[in-house]
Order: C-alpha cells, then structure tokens, then sequence
C-alpha cells in the first residue's frame, strides 16, 4: 500500500468517477483502475462496486475512506511542515554562504 494508491483511493470515492479521479490526478483511467484493484487485493476487500451508470463504495469502502482522507491529512501537514523548514535551512545557509564569501574578498586586500 502507498500513499499514491491512497490518494487514487480518495479521488475515487470522492467522486464515485474513475474518469473524474483521473482529470485531478492526471493519471489515465486504465492506471486508476489498476491501483484500486491492487488496493482491493492487498486489503482483501472490495472498495467499489459498479453500477448502472459508475460506481458506488462499498460499507468497506465508505468506512475506510474517512480514515484515509485523516491519513493523508496529517501526511500533508507534515510535508507543509518539512518544506517550511528546509526552505528556512536553504536560506540559513545561503545568508552563511554569503558571509563567508564576504570574509574571503576582505582577506584578499
């Protein structure tokens, strides 16, 4: 289970349209398909069910789809969070970088 497989899983269920999921993913339809099929299998359980015109969750698919959005919430959150911080660590350092570059054009004169 990744967390791209996850992220398939919610456009789907959010949508309940594999070609709509496939628009906000930028992923084709076919390579949606496959990850909501290898989920299904490594869980065990069937997520979706087809209907008429599209598809429906399952009670399984229904109630794994809050905790997962809560998942990739908080997967989220720390992304924002890192990023932030390496983007402040960047910028420590190229203040650094310039100081010392600073310090060596004064000692050449």
């Amino acid at each position: 289970m990744t967390i791209h497989r996850l992220e398939v899983f919610c456009a789907v269920a959010r949508r309940l349209n594999i070609t709509a999921a496939s628009r906000q993913l930028h992923v084709n339809q076919p390579a949606i398909s496959l990850e909501i099929k290898r989920l299904e299998q490594s869980l065990g359980v069937t997520l979706f069910r087809k209907r008429a015109r599209g598809i429906e969750l399952t009670v399984a698919g229904a109630a794994m789809q809050g905790k997962v959005e809560e998942i990739l919430s908080k997967i989220d959150a720390l992304r924002t969070k890192y990023r932030t911080r390496i983007i402040t660590l960047v910028a420590a350092l190229g203040a650094c970088l310039a100081t010392i570059m600073q310090w060596q054009c004064m000692s050449e004169f």
